[in-house]
């Protein structure tokens, strides 16, 4: 088939579709080095989850295509990149360009060793994100940094304390946090031995437990039954060292290899347990009860604000006519007023429109996935740095960025159909600069106003707009630059408005995502909790002040103190002597009461709920009011 003879976008859109086919089964295949490295046998599916596996084979396709597209557009790198091309070939390249850079960027043709070797760098990387075992060694590190992070259950420790011996070891060497206590850590070590022993009959929580190491457990087993048999004999002599208050040089050596080999079976029981709970809990939120189950309870790992989708759900139609009639009107305008300059790109029909903006509806999904991802990166680092990721306020950084992760999808759609206009450009700049600001200004107006109305503030509003410009103008920015160097295909109507709807649907999300995980007011479930009357001191941090104040109110998700909140200023801590330091969010405003989400752990729930019950049981005229909404 000659393909000089079919239109240049249809050719590159069957060049893309083979790249993508080849390039997905390509991902569940080991490069070469990593096959003489490891001596893997079975396919790198067979290392990791579904999800995650497609998420990161995803990513590697559209590098692919990223690739293929490079060399589309730019031909001459074929030649510089090239190696031992006869000029027939060349000549045969340069005019069949579509089919033999898709040839080419999946490694067919030999003769362009820079380019395999790119792309096998490349798949390894990816296959080693997509793996349990990277995955695992991020729990372990901050279940290693976490020393308060282990919450043995009272019932395990006796069964833990028969196995180990009573002479030597008490119920106070499982909650001793001390970091250099070698008691601590010998008892940490059985109780998790004793708990990963439990679960190894099961089949589906030992299923990953392979991929970090196939004789992991068989070696944990050994080296711990080496190390019970004189780790009393080896405590006693370093403590009986401390007591005496000896400096003797000859005992530190035994002290460090003694805390040297635990810290290492810790790791180990930290690999076991982390990899059998990626296998058998598919949601992050699920994992936390998990660790749970071995006594593991670090802070990190708390369960994030959870979205509350019925508000989702009911509001969307809102968000999405805040989308649709600023639409209609852009398009009657430049029909009855201004038919001139309307761009050929826009909707010819109100039906159009309509089905522009429903599109950009169903594009929230990937702003939030953005946010997602923007999230989890921004609570690494934090946690890395020895911050409380709920304790700062990253939630105008979080959503700018979605947005950009939103627009960089849609213009990945110009980049990736290749197909593009040629003459003027003056339309399509004008619609990309102009018609993506409209819904995003209108959606976050929207937002605010479902929020609370007092949120309803100027410079809110304000900072809020020149985001959303920003954003829009830079995607714009971008995609007639683009435009402006790679125009030699027509573009038809539908990829205008896959695009231009993809700029809506990260407009929405923009303003949409994080307002609804976090500030929302979840006003039902509110109601459903019993609100309790107090008085108690307590401290706000703020960033750069701290606020003295008194809590008048609380239930197990809010609080209310009687002091006002600089406006600026949405997320602080929250000191109380009874429960120490909580992060909150400020949620609402009212007189000269502020209410106050508080984000708990795990370990602070159940604190709270205890101090909850206690203060009601001592004080008589304990005030409980279910009916009543702070």
């Amino acid at each position: 088939m000659d393909t000089n003879m079919l239109p240049g976008n249809i050719v590159v859109l069957i060049g893309m579709a083979i790249v993508g086919i080849v390039s997905a089964n390509i991902f569940n295949s080991w490069t070469k080095d990593k096959t003489e490295k490891y001596g893997y046998t079975d396919p790198p599916r067979h290392y990791t989850t579904f999800m995650r596996f497609n998420l990161y084979r995803t990513l590697y396709i559209l590098f692919m295509l990223a690739g293929y597209l490079i060399l589309l557009a730019c031909p001459d790198l074929i030649d510089i990149l090239g190696i031992d091309i006869s000029r027939e070939m060349a000549q045969k390249i340069e005019d069949q360009s579509y089919v033999w850079a898709a040839l080419i960027i999946i490694g067919i043709v030999p003769n362009f060793p820079v380019i395999q070797t790119w792309e096998a760098k490349l798949r390894d990387k990816l296959q080693d994100y997509a793996f349990i075992p990277f995955e695992a060694q991020r729990m372990i590190s901050i279940l290693e940094d976490d020393y308060n992070a282990f919450q043995p259950e009272s019932v395990n420790i006796q069964v833990v304390i028969e196995a180990i011996g009573k002479e030597k070891n008490s119920e106070s060497n499982f909650t001793d946090h001390r970091p250099n206590s070698l008691r601590h850590k010998w008892c940490k070590l059985s109780y998790l031995y004793t708990m990963i022993g439990k679960r190894k009959a099961d089949r589906e929580f030992t299923r990953y437990i392979n991929c970090c190491d196939k004789l992991l457990y068989e070696k944990l087993e050994k080296e711990y039954s080496e190390l019970k048999q004189d780790i009393d004999k080896r405590i006693e002599f370093v403590e009986d060292d401390v007591k005496n208050g000896a400096t003797d040089p000859w005992r530190e050596p035994i002290r460090t290899e003694t805390d040297k080999i635990l810290n290492t079976l810790l790791k180990k029981c930290y690999q076991l347990i982390s990899c059998g709970i990626l296998s058998t809990e598919k949601l992050p939120q699920n994992r936390t009860t998990a660790f749970t189950y071995f006594g593991l309870c670090p802070a990190s790992f708390a369960s994030a604000t959870e979205i509350n989708w019925n508000t989702v759900l009911k509001s969307s139609m809102v968000i999405f006519c805040s989308a649709f009639l600023p639409t209609l009107l852009y398009y009657y305008y430049f029909t009855y007023f201004s038919p001139a300059s309307l761009p050929r790109i826009f909707p010819d029909n109100a039906f159009e429109a309509l089905t522009w903006s429903l599109i950009g509806l169903a594009m929230f999904v990937p702003g939030l996935i953005g946010s997602t991802l923007v999230d989890r990166l921004f609570w690494r680092q934090q946690v890395k740095r020895g911050q409380n990721p709920l304790a700062s306020d990253n939630t105008v950084v979080h959503s700018f960025l979605a947005g950009c992760i939103g627009y960089g999808i849609a213009l990945a759609v110009l980049v990736l159909n290749k197909i593009f206009r040629t003459g003027p450009l003056t339309g399509i700049s004008r619609s990309m600069f102009l018609f993506p600001l409209l819904p995003a200004v209108s959606s976050s107006l929207t937002t605010y106003f479902l929020e609370s109305r007092e949120t309803l503030y100027f410079k809110h509003i304000n900072r809020r707009i020149v985001e959303v410009v920003t954003i829009g103008g830079l995607s714009a920015l971008g995609g007639f630059l683009i435009l402006l160097v790679l125009e030699k295909f027509d573009m038809p109507s539908m990829v205008y408005i896959a695009v231009t709807a993809g700029l809506i649907g990260a407009s929405v999300g923009y303003t949409f995502i994080e307002e609804y995980r976090i500030h929302m007011r979840p006003e039902k479930e509110r109601r459903k909790e019993a609100r309790y009357a107090i008085s108690e001191d307590a401290h706000l941090v703020l960033d750069d002040a701290i606020i003295g104040c008194q809590v008048v109110s609380i239930t197990p998700s809010f609080a209310t103190i009687n002091t006002e909140v600089p406006r600026s200023k949405t997320s602080a801590r929250l000191k109380l002597k009874s429960l120490g330091e909580i992060p909150v969010i400020v949620t609402r405003r009212n007189n000269r009461l502020t209410v106050l989400q508080l984000l708990l752990d795990t370990i602070s729930k159940n604190k709270l709920n205890t101090y909850l019950q206690k203060t009601k049981e001592a004080q008589p005229g304990w005030v409980e009011d279910a009916a009543h909404v702070t």
